[in-house]
């Protein structure tokens, strides 16, 4: 593949006005400008890419001004529209047409096209490649800014699964298959436009400092799958993932809610989902349920409520299984358990407020009665009790709603 610059595409595009379309370059900037020129300018194309990634209908509605400081009331004739036409099938008549091949039209090659070849768009019978190219260009809105950067090695993984899920909705994952191999001259054509744009994507949110390397070494040939290749093969047992990972498990395994925990329990459950979703960000493939289990259970093990929440759930789950037959009853994922557990901790928080707020009435009921003054008045009825025997209660029939619901 040819190595394609900016200003050589920017070049191109000055090439197509000034020789073929014989609209020389304006000395004057305050002089009016001529039709394509102005049109080009109002649509925002700087470069032959951008001018072939339109279609020819999409120009001839554009209003546009000739005089800098004029009205914007211009539109393209009949006769320029047909020019672009003409064009825009001279390139696609190439099987491999790139930036370059514009260079190789003059006026007279044009001239000679345009009054030989059907100049209607609708009339114009492109060559399967053509066709195939068309189609990629017009079936899927791509962006560069849909793509995450690439910063940290550690986040190779998460990144990766982000890549190739956004580079199949956008229709050019065969450009990071590494077995892929196109057979035919369309799949050849079609390739080719595809890594155009992944190597774009690469260039601008690979900015690990390997990462960079990789894109700087193949910027002269814009291979993306060579670049891809060289990421795969530096990342995939990334040293930095490896640590990272290690560390976090290491946390998730002596992570309990004890005493030396000064939060509320539904704050804990937060920060241990979030320490799972950090090790998922490093690791190939996410922590599977069984393993959350585990460490769900082993970390609020100190906590006789909510462990005891656990264990009502698992009871329940057994007993529903028996009622409908292990064939006929699945098994509830581990996130449906973490809601569980998380509900309870809800109430239970709201339970130990009322206890605390009830220790310190009562402490400050004590002083007073010391000081020789009158005491609080009593709590009025209704009051919630702080009874945590009314929570295992609640806890019990929440599970058993959940339950019969499923």
């Amino acid at each position: 593949m040819v190595s394609i610059t900016r200003s050589d595409d920017s070049a191109a595009l000055e090439h197509i006005l000034t020789v073929v379309l014989n609209e020389p370059y304006p000395v004057d900037p305050s002089a009016p400008m001529l039709p394509f020129r102005a049109c080009f300018k109002k649509a925002g194309v700087s470069n032959a890419s951008d001018l072939i990634s339109m279609d020819p209908t999409d120009y001839a509605v554009l209003l546009f001004g000739l005089d800098p400081l004029g009205d914007e009331d211009h539109q393209l004739n009949s006769i320029q529209v047909k020019k672009l036409n003409s064009l825009f099938s001279w390139f696609r008549q190439h099987p491999s047409a790139t930036v370059p091949t514009w260079l190789t039209l003059d006026h007279d090659t044009f001239q000679v096209w345009r009054t030989q070849a059907p100049t209607s768009t609708s009339g114009i019978t492109p060559s399967t490649t053509t066709s195939a190219i068309y189609d990629f260009r017009k079936s899927v809105k791509r962006s560069v800014s849909d793509y995450q950067a690439f910063k940290e090695d550690r986040l190779w993984h998460s990144w990766h699964r982000h890549l190739l899920t956004t580079a199949r909705s956008h229709n050019v994952d065969n450009v990071l298959d590494l077995n892929y191999s196109p057979t035919t001259p369309e799949d050849t054509a079609l390739l080719a436009e595809q890594q155009q744009f992944v190597f774009s994507v690469l260039e601008q949110k690979v900015l690990t400092s390997d990462g960079v390397v990789f894109v700087r070494i193949h910027s002269k040939t814009g291979d993306a799958t060579k670049v891809y290749a060289k990421l795969v093969e530096r990342y995939s047992k990334s040293t930095a993932a490896q640590l990272s990972a290690s560390e976090i498990e290491e946390d998730l395994s002596t992570f309990r809610l004890d005493d030396t925990w000064k939060q509320t329990n539904l704050m804990f459950l937060n920060t241990w989902a979030t320490k799972i979703l950090d090790l998922d960000l490093v690791l190939i493939q996410n922590t599977n349920d069984s393993q959350k289990k585990i460490w769900f259970t082993r970390a609020l093990a100190p906590k006789l409520m909510l462990s005891m929440s656990i264990s009502q759930f698992e009871a329940s789950e057994k007993l529903t299984s028996l009622a409908f037959g292990p064939s006929k009853y699945t098994k509830a994922p581990f996130s449906t358990l973490f809601d569980h557990v998380k509900d309870d901790a809800i109430r239970l928080d709201q339970t130990e407020r009322y206890q605390q707020t009830a220790i310190r009435r009562a402490h400050e009921t004590l002083t007073k009665i010391k000081e020789g003054k009158p005491p609080l008045r009593p709590r009025p009825p209704g009051t919630p009790s702080d009874s945590l025997a009314e929570m295992g209660r609640s806890i019990h029939i929440s599970l058993h709603l959940k339950i019969s619901r499923r």
